[in-house]
């Protein structure tokens, strides 16, 4: 696989969790919301893949991190917008450790 198809599938994944985090109301979901547009601003520039991998890995793990945030508006959870969030969020920390072990093979 190349690494633009990989870069593309993330972007796209990405561009999903944008439109649902913009649909919750927390602060997390806001702080994740902006850092993913910026994110995304530096994928659709030339970029090193695995790099930006790796910054997108640093917002998984621990307390009120990325895995924290749920999908919820006036206090009430989003059913299915939050499901396929959650499969999304899996969905790209897979694609961004997929990223990382391609670049790392092709050194």
């Amino acid at each position: 696989m190349s690494m633009e198809t990989t870069s593309q599938t993330i972007i796209v994944t990405i561009e999903r969790v944008i439109q649902l985090l913009k649909m919750s109301e927390g602060s997390d979901a806001k702080y994740f919301c902006e850092f993913l547009v910026y994110t995304l601003d530096q994928l659709n520039k030339p970029h090193e893949l695995d790099k930006i991998a790796e910054n997108i890995l640093k917002i998984y793990g621990g307390m009120g991190t990325f895995g924290d945030v749920v999908i919820h508006k006036n206090r009430a959870y989003f059913d299915e917008a939050h499901d396929e969030f959650d499969k999304l969020r899996t969905k790209l920390f897979l694609q961004c450790e997929d990223a990382i072990e391609e670049a790392r093979g092709a050194e």
